[in-house]
């Protein structure tokens, strides 16, 4: 029996010095029946160059150069000519475990689901691990996992770390110029699933680079993962309100990440009350809800005394 075709999603934009280690890793993998949809993103250095390269040289690899549009518009560049029964997202700058796509396809074929998840370990620019050990999987209802997705807790909220059935995309696109385009999709696909598989195998290795969304300087463009969050809010809230709990929590989760974000000037001052407003409005809920994040209650707590006493302390943990 055939393997079936497993599409991997690489979007890439002037990573010459980390892209050869991380297609590497994917070509490399355990599991071989792939095909790799290289998307260059407009890129000014030779990254274009080198994903050729690949495409020369092993028939796995399709490149797509286009004009730079972003992230969540190469992605959806690859979605629309992908082939795979199912797909995998990898951003070009990171590396995987060798074990990483066999592992997340066995899950899902042994649980019957249409995702199946795992962890991921941040690695700093001066380090690297490697993951050996594969952990139990559990298996999640639709309502199990977006319960656990919305909570931000067995399931972090990156399409990376994930695979998903290609079917689930079928009406699904990353929003063009959304800077969190992951948020904005991701309760949709976890909506259409009817299983989750869950794993705590930690096959996915992110790198912290200084050009990673949360280091990159305030724009309005930041508030996105609040647009995103009222956008779920509306669309789960009619559909699952018994969910009612796990959504105040992400809504005040991404609320406060955005907050923590937009500097403490008077030229922000309408972007901080938009943010604060939404906190506001779930604050006590989450607070009173024991299976919340306790570190967010308490964070909660405190933005009762007082708001830029939160966004100091967090810039205080960041300098540590």
């Amino acid at each position: 029996m055939v393997d079936p075709l497993i599409s991997v999603i690489v979007p890439v934009y002037n990573i010459e010095n980390y892209i050869i280690d991380s297609v590497d890793s994917i070509l490399n993998q355990s599991y071989k029946n792939l095909e790799v949809l290289l998307v260059d993103d407009g890129s000014t250095d030779k990254t274009g160059t080198i994903c050729d390269d690949y495409g020369a040289n092993d028939c796995r690899v399709k490149v797509f150069h286009v004009k730079h549009g972003g992230v969540s518009y190469a992605r959806n560049i690859a979605l629309d000519n992908m082939h795979g029964e199912y797909v995998v997202f990898v951003d070009g700058d990171d590396y995987l475990n060798k074990l990483y796509i066999e592992v997340l396809y066995g899950d899902l074929v042994r649980m019957k689901a249409d995702i199946s998840t795992c962890c991921f370990t941040e690695i700093p620019l001066d380090g690297m691990g490697i993951c050996r050990t594969i952990t139990p999987c559990d298996m999640l209802s639709k309502k199990d996992g977006l319960k656990e997705l919305l909570y931000k807790n067995k399931i972090n909220s990156y399409v990376l770390t994930k695979m998903f059935r290609s079917s689930l995309f079928s009406d699904i696109r990353f929003p063009d110029g959304n800077l969190y385009g992951d948020t904005a999709v991701l309760y949709k696909l976890f909506e259409k699933a009817h299983r989750v598989s869950n794993n705590t195998y930690s096959g996915y290795y992110y790198f912290i680079r200084k050009s990673s969304t949360s280091f990159l300087k305030f724009t309005p463009k930041k508030l996105d993962l609040i647009h995103n969050a009222e956008n779920m809010k509306n669309y789960l809230g009619n559909r699952f309100p018994e969910l009612e709990n796990p959504i105040a929590f992400s809504v005040v989760c991404d609320n406060l990440l955005a907050y923590l974000q937009i500097p403490q000037r008077w030229k922000y001052r309408k972007y901080r009350k938009m943010a604060k407003n939404n906190i506001r409005k779930f604050r006590f809920r989450v607070i009173n809800d024991y299976d919340a994040n306790p570190y967010l209650r308490l964070a909660l707590g405190i933005s009762y005394f007082s708001f830029p006493l939160l966004y100091f302390l967090n810039k205080l943990k960041l300098k540590r």
